[in-house]
Order: structure tokens, then sequence, then C-alpha cells
């Protein structure tokens, strides 16, 4: 029979693999960084012209339509 491993080891191996597993997502988003910062542009600006683009665009058609 084998000797159940130490407290410490059990420990140690659970703190290594957070930190393996932490450096993955890192590399991740760092080499998909210019992907992620357009999403995040894209999504702003839908979502700034979903609300504020009723608005905006009412104005111009009606001022359109006021010209024809």
């Amino acid at each position: 029979m084998s000797a159940a491993p130490a407290l410490s080891d059990v420990l140690n191996n659970i703190m290594n693999t957070i930190v393996t597993v932490l450096q993955n997502v890192i590399n991740v988003i760092s080499q998909n960084a210019a992907t992620i910062a357009t999403l995040l542009v894209v999504g702003g600006l839908v979502f700034l012209t979903v609300r504020y683009g009723r608005r905006i665009f009412g104005g111009i058609t009606e001022l359109l339509r006021g010209l024809f």
C-alpha cells in the first residue's frame, strides 16, 4: 500500500494547476486582443445605435420628409 500524499503536495498541485490555467487564459486573450477590442467597439456602437438611433434617425427622417 502506498501512503496518502501529503496535504502540502496536494495544495501545491492545485496551486500549480490554477496558475497554469490562468497563464493559458492570459495567452489566449493576448493573442486575440485585436479581435476582442474590435468586438467591444462594434458592440458599443450597436448598443448606442439601438439606444439613441430612433431619436437621431427620426429627426433626420422628419427633416427629409419636410424637404420633399
